[in-house]
């Protein structure tokens, strides 16, 4: 037992470069949040001063935490919130990996039996996660101090999860890469089998992505059941389904990027080919419509056909603009980040205002607009 909580050597080593590495990069981004949190409680204390009677005061500077879990809702925003967060040290994980002066870990770390690669990742990716589980760990306090239970574990629960995921990801990159043209079962099966324009990358996610894949429909799965569960009694409100849609988008948005990145340098040879960009568009699209079959098909057998081709409609069009936008700010993952962020309290926003219908031709049209501008300008880079 106390094996297992022991620090090993390649422990050390990974936290060295990847979890100390990941908060040098993102510091600014930590402290200025760390700084917004400093100054809004002293605002928060400043008023209450001279408003409120100091018994009052720490129920108001607790009242953004017990918001957040006693409302379902604002629940799924935070972990929409933290799931971009822990996309993000995927990103960074994933390239420093690949960066020459790591290259021992191919030939050191993979001679480590599995559970042992597994518990050093996992206390990687815990570290790069400390200010989601300090804030899990508070919420949890505050939770069990006024009588919330089920949220505050949930979201520790899903903390320790996407840690998990995360190293398996991490165990997965490192231990593929020492024979990158191995041919997974399903090309073996599909090797003869015609193959579409829009079928190339979902071959390329059976073969290269299964984890990707994996984790994708792991959180898109969670948001649809926890979304029909804990919202059960507004269920009927298009609304509801309308944020659900939204975050099955997100989770889906690392898939859209290495689409876009397959797309970049392997699939260049492809501008050459008699389309149009209205056709590589559709092409896309029915890519996406695809790789979303699952969670279309929970919306065909659970609401009536208008809503149903009209929400499906939605995040196709909403995964479609999150495309676009890469042609414009090109392979940035950072920038592509921020931006979907970004969008997605906007269409948040949007969508409690109840202005889906204004959303729906809005990406179709922008997407398909961006598409026409910039899809053969790429041939100039």
């Amino acid at each position: 037992m106390i094996d297992f909580f022991k620090v090993s050597p390649l422990s050390k080593v990974l936290i060295k470069i990847f979890a100390k590495g990941f908060y040098k990069v993102n510091a600014g981004l930590l402290l200025f949040l760390f700084v917004t949190i400093i100054l809004y409680c002293f605002y928060i204390e400043v008023l209450n001063q001279t408003h409120f009677e100091p018994d009052v005061i720490i129920l108001f500077n607790l009242s953004f935490v017990l918001s957040i879990i006693s409302s379902p809702v604002l629940v799924i925003l935070v972990f929409a919130v933290w799931t971009v967060f822990t996309i993000k040290s995927w990103s960074y994980v994933s390239s420093q990996i690949i960066v020459p002066e790591n290259q021992f870990l191919f030939y050191s770390s993979n001679s480590i039996d599995r559970f042992s690669q597994f518990k050093s990742w996992l206390l990687v990716q815990l570290i790069i996660s400390i200010p989601i589980i300090v804030y899990g760990v508070f919420a949890m306090l505050i939770g069990i101090a006024f009588g919330y239970y089920l949220i505050p574990i949930v979201i520790l629960l899903f903390a320790f999860f996407m840690a998990c995921i995360s190293a398996l990801l991490y165990m997965h990159t490192i231990n593929k890469l020492i024979n990158p043209y191995e041919k997974t079962i399903y090309l073996n099966i599909a090797k003869n089998w015609k193959k579409p324009f829009f079928s190339l990358f979902l071959y390329h996610c059976l073969n290269n992505l299964q984890v990707t894949i994996a984790v994708t429909k792991i959180l898109s799965f969670i948001i649809i059941i926890g979304g029909t569960y804990i919202l059960a009694d507004i269920q009927h409100d298009l609304r509801v389904t309308s944020v659900i849609c939204l975050g099955i988008v997100l989770t889906h948005s690392l898939l859209i990027y290495q689409s876009n990145y397959f797309e970049t340098t392997q699939l260049a040879f492809t501008r050459n080919f008699p389309l149009s960009s209205n056709q590589v568009y559709l092409n896309y699209l029915l890519t996406y419509l695809l790789l979303t079959l699952p969670e279309n098909i929970w919306l065909l057998l659970n609401f009536n056909p208008f809503e149903s081709f009209s929400l499906i409609l939605f995040s196709t069009g909403t995964a479609m603009f999150f495309k676009s936008i890469l042609y414009l700010i090109r392979l940035n993952m950072r920038r592509y980040l921020y931006r979907i962020f970004f969008l997605f309290l906007l269409y948040f926003i949007m969508i409690m205002f109840q202005l889906i219908w204004v959303l729906i031709p809005i990406n179709i049209f922008i997407s398909l607009w961006i598409y026409n501008k910039q899809y053969y300008k790429l041939e100039d880079l």
